[in-house]
């Protein structure tokens, strides 16, 4: 069975991992296994996919929160702790239901508000699961890349199936971006 615990330590080594504050972690509303991959095995330092996070914190703003000491006055869903962003909306934590469902939001509110996985863990996991099954293999031929990028596809759909609920998921236009060669 897949851990994506093990696949995160395996893929980038606990050196290249950023974990998070225990204090600030504690304060979430999400699953004690997530908080608990949080603070132990942590999330990359590496920048994948335009990925970057800020888990240094003493709490994590909601992202009406940080929308707004970035200067936008857009409403948004309170229950929403920002965790990073992709280079083009935040990455949040959402609360609401106490799942830890990862979210990207822009807050500037030009796109839209996309699933991508349906925890943290799983999160770290999939980024994971691209730079092993995927970066490694960008020298490739276009034939080997579009078998690669088949196989990571039906991997993740039967990983985390909410994470391919539509074609507008993160995950859902990753692989298409994927399999159209822009990565």
């Amino acid at each position: 069975m897949w851990d994506p615990f093990e696949q995160t330590l395996k893929t980038f080594g606990h050196e290249n991992l950023i974990q998070a504050n225990p204090e600030a972690v504690e304060k979430l509303k999400i699953p004690e296994r997530s908080k608990k991959f949080m603070t132990e095995i942590g999330l990359p330092k590496e920048n994948i996919l335009l990925c970057e996070f800020d888990l240094n914190l003493d709490e994590f703003p909601t992202v009406q929160e940080y929308a707004r000491r970035c200067g936008s006055h857009i409403e948004i869903d309170l229950h929403l702790k920002r965790i990073g962003w992709d280079g083009g909306t935040q990455i949040c934590l959402d609360e609401s239901q106490h799942t830890g469902e990862v979210i990207t939001i822009d807050i500037e509110g030009k796109l839209p508000t996309r699933f991508v996985n349906s925890n943290i863990e799983t999160f770290s996991g999939f980024l994971s699961l691209f730079v092993a099954d995927y970066c490694r293999f960008s020298n490739g031929t276009d034939k080997e890349l579009d078998k690669k990028a088949f196989k990571l596809d039906l991997l993740f759909r039967e990983l985390d199936p909410p994470a391919f609920n539509s074609q507008d998921t993160w995950w859902s236009c990753i692989a298409q971006q994927m399999k159209e060669g822009l990565l």
